[in-house]
């Protein structure tokens, strides 16, 4: 019952990547969706803002979601992609690769 509500989704999605052995498995597994998903739209020529958007999506973890929708604010406003909040954030495997591909 706890997973079907969105309190208990944030609650569920944030015990499951701290997990000790399955959490590193479900953030790099929840990353490599996003990323599969932002070089797709990338590549077919979709602006970073709207891959941004759409890919946060399919990242499947509140938390990761939210950390990709400040680096989306942060682009719109004019920022660097990896600059300010972003940058403090305890997401290094996610910061990498925005960072990489930003810049790319």
């Amino acid at each position: 019952m706890a997973g079907k509500t969105r309190p208990g989704v944030r609650c569920m999605d944030g015990l499951f990547i701290r997990l000790p052995v399955l959490g590193d498995l479900a953030l790099k597994s929840a990353v490599a969706r996003f990323t599969r998903t932002l070089g797709s739209l990338l590549a077919s020529g979709v602006s970073i803002l709207e891959a941004l958007a759409i890919g946060r999506n399919t990242c499947g973890n509140v938390h990761i979601a939210e950390a990709i929708g400040h680096v989306h604010d942060q682009i719109k406003q004019g920022a660097n992609a990896t600059s300010g909040y972003f940058n403090n954030s305890d997401n290094g495997i996610l910061v990498g690769t925005v960072r990489l591909t930003y810049n790319f």
